[in-house]
């Protein structure tokens, strides 16, 4: 999961404008109010075991607009009974984004999102032409669940694209998954 978190830098290049489109999914077991239409990527295997066999399915659900906004929500889920260190994986997984865009913490606070632990921070680029939130999410039941729902703007956003980034952030749900 770490390594697909790396690819949300390389989706700002050329704009276009940007409509409001509502997603639910009970096999990801979230819905949000994206700002565009959401593709669904690939189920891929993520997180392995000390022999090296993938133990959890990752899968990006994203909507952009190059060069000036990006809203995805990364969904690990783990295809067995696995332990997680919430604490522990809630600082590597925000450590991880952070590398990968070479970026700065501005803020950082533990909160719950429908009940779970969570960690949501703010961002900024160090050339400043990339900001935004990104809020980790550690669903501990028998086949954990991480959601990583990152938000990342240019300048170039408009405020009507910046209002559809806050209704994306706030509309992020758990949903029961099936």
């Amino acid at each position: 999961m770490l390594g697909k978190i790396a690819a949300v830098a390389a989706l700002l290049v050329l704009p276009v404008a940007a409509s409001a489109a509502a997603f639910h999914s009970d096999q990801l077991g979230f819905s949000a109010d994206f700002p565009d239409a959401a593709a669904v990527g690939k189920p891929t295997g993520s997180e392995t075991d000390a022999a090296g066999k993938f133990i959890s399915t990752s899968v990006m659900v994203s909507s952009h607009v190059q060069g000036v906004y990006y809203a995805g929500v990364t969904v690990d889920i783990f295809d067995a009974p696995t332990q997680v260190q919430i604490e522990g994986s809630l600082h590597n997984e925000r450590d991880a984004f952070m590398r990968s865009i070479k970026g700065n913490i501005l803020t950082d606070k533990r909160v719950k999102v429908d009940g779970n632990e969570a960690e949501l921070f703010t961002y900024k680029s160090p050339n400043g032409d990339k900001s935004g939130s990104c809020t980790i999410v550690i669903v501990p039941d028998a086949r954990p669940r991480i959601y990583v729902v990152v938000v990342m703007v240019t300048p170039k956003a408009t405020q009507q694209q910046q209002a559809a980034m806050d209704k994306f952030t706030h509309s992020f749900r758990l949903t029961p998954r099936r």
